[in-house]
């Protein structure tokens, strides 16, 4: 530390003086953009995770039930039992029966595939809308990342996971079911994998993998980039499970 280097002298008093005005400078500076830090911070987790799944499924649904948009606004508020009761009184029975079972749905993973084939509509409408919230997210990083050099790639076996996921949810309204593969096959495209998911006639769904594209002869600005795959997040839920 400053303080030590001063006693062994390898500092003298009066840059040992200067430094520390220096640092408590920066301190107060610190101290003062703290407030607007934190409301960043937290404008960002809300648009984040809260605000994107129900854009996203707002946008390939614009006729949703509202009370599946409040379930998505509301899901990452339930730390407790007393918040649960908090939405019930305040939103109504629909909305925390919605909240309920997608958190439950969330948790049980091993039970996913089971509950999510029972489960009402608009619960499947709301994990509709955390799937496309991912893909979103997945499309942007991409993006970003590519002009920094490096590129983004789906993690082993993320897209079967997301093929079991879309099944699983369809079914409930075909705009959305459209918008589900639709979503897949573009962000499957910006992160240069071989899979996409195909509908045929009846409108059965089957993950196709492809051979991957040949790199192009004269180093395309996407070969050899260095690779970034995206760390999990969340309780392994859908929604926050792998991205």
């Amino acid at each position: 530390t400053l303080r030590q280097m001063l006693k062994a002298g390898v500092v003298k008093q009066d840059e040992f003086d200067l430094e520390m005005k220096d640092l408590e400078q920066t301190r107060e500076i610190q101290i003062k953009m703290g407030p607007e830090l934190v409301a960043k911070a937290v404008d960002k987790d809300f648009a984040n995770l809260r605000l994107r799944p129900a854009r996203a499924l707002f946008k390939a649904l614009p006729s949703v039930a509202p009370e599946v948009v409040a379930s998505l606004l509301l899901i990452n508020t339930i730390r407790s039992p007393r918040d649960f009761q908090r939405v019930e009184s305040t939103f109504g029975p629909v909305v925390a029966a919605v909240v309920a079972d997608t958190i439950d749905i969330q948790a049980y993973v091993s039970k996913k595939a089971e509950r999510l084939t029972a489960a009402d509509p608009m619960v499947k409408s709301a994990i509709a809308g955390m799937i496309l919230a991912n893909f979103d997210s997945l499309c942007e990083q991409s993006a970003t990342l590519l002009k920094q050099g490096r590129r983004v790639i789906f993690p082993p076996g993320a897209e079967e996971n997301f093929f079991r996921d879309i099944k699983l949810v369809s079914g409930a309204d075909a705009a959305l079911d459209r918008a589900l593969v639709e979503g897949f096959n573009n962000t499957a495209k910006a992160l240069q994998s071989p899979f996409t998911i195909e509908t045929d006639a009846k409108g059965a769904l089957t993950l196709v993998k492809k051979d991957p594209p040949v790199p192009p002869a004269n180093n395309g600005p996407n070969k050899n980039l260095p690779v970034v795959i995206p760390k999990p997040k969340g309780k392994g839920g859908i929604g926050d499970d792998v991205f």
